[in-house]
């Protein structure tokens, strides 16, 4: 049996691409030379040390065993992946 090709029309502006079509394997590849450069054992600071942030900025927080820790979104998004130790526990962390 033969199917016949089909022609979809739609009115209005193409849908927008996005990370689905432009997907490739090829950047899910970890390490020197990757598309993301996990961030392994981030160094911390506190937070009245950490002048380059903004009362406004966006963080990811854990708080696990005592210890509270705030991973800046800004940073995370150029990263993606954290491999941490919170409170004692290994952590990976993502955005």
């Amino acid at each position: 049996m033969t199917v016949p090709a089909t022609t979809v029309t739609t009115t209005g502006p193409p849908p927008p691409v996005g990370a689905a079509a432009t997907f490739s394997p090829d950047h899910l590849m970890l390490g020197p030379g990757a598309f993301f450069e996990p961030a392994d054992d981030p160094g911390y600071v506190s937070a009245v040390e950490a002048t380059w942030m903004e009362p406004r900025d966006v963080v990811l927080g854990v708080v696990r065993g005592g210890e509270a820790v705030a991973f800046p979104v800004n940073q995370m998004s150029f990263h993606h992946i954290s491999n941490a130790t919170i409170g004692g526990e290994p952590f990976l962390v993502t955005y």
